[in-house]
């Protein structure tokens, strides 16, 4: 029988990748959701043959906190699939190089050069092709997010419609890039776990030593 002081002293590694990708994934169906109710609503007024100025006020007026759901919903998509790509890659080269090495030399790159550069050093210089799909969609989801950190306030008159900053398309698509890379990542690395995409777990505990 293991004793509580031998416990004390075993080092386990929690992991959240898998955390922010089923938060993604909750966020998309919510985000799926209000879109779905959107069409209904203007598929029912278009068929309704109300006064064309009246039908447009009030699908505006239906329509305006289903497009806020969208908004937040899709934002929040495409943020923590992002988030889920940074923890993994991350925990992906501390685990087969060095936590100190990743945190001094690569984890200042941006997102893309990791998903380059990290599987290339573990892998012997076999890494992920800079030209394929699964990597300019990343750059797709790079830049989504990041021009929602960077976001910069708008004017609008009064009385024009207002539209969402991301559509569900885009989420739709953004989220798609998490299992994208992994498979690709898997195709040059086979024994890399990749259960966590199906798995709703809140967190994950690892319990190979970590390397320092």
């Amino acid at each position: 029988m293991v004793s509580t002081e031998d416990l004390a002293k075993v080092r386990v590694r929690i992991v959240r990748h898998g955390t922010f990708y089923s938060l993604a994934k909750n966020h998309l169906e919510l985000c799926k959701t209000a879109q779905k109710r959107i069409n209904s609503v203007q598929d029912s007024h278009i068929d309704s043959g109300f006064n064309q100025q009246e039908d447009e006020r009030d699908i505006q007026s239906l329509i305006a906190p289903l497009l806020y759901e969208v908004d937040k919903n899709a934002i929040a998509t495409i943020v923590f699939s992002a988030f889920s790509l940074e923890a993994y890659i991350f925990d992906y080269g501390a685990s087969n190089i060095s936590k100190s090495y990743v945190d001094k030399y690569l984890d200042k790159l941006d997102l893309v050069a990791k998903w380059i550069i990290i599987p290339k050093l573990i892998n012997d210089g076999n890494g992920i092709s800079t030209s394929c799909h699964a990597l300019e969609e990343l750059r797709f989801l790079v830049k989504l997010r990041n021009d929602f950190v960077h976001y910069k306030c708008e004017t609008k008159q009064l009385g024009t419609e207002i539209r969402p900053l991301v559509h569900f398309d885009d989420a739709a698509r953004a989220i798609k890039v998490v299992p994208a890379l992994l498979d690709k990542l898997k195709s040059i690395d086979p024994g890399i776990d990749t259960d966590w995409l199906a798995d709703d777990t809140i967190y994950r505990l690892d319990w190979r030593a970590p390397p320092n």
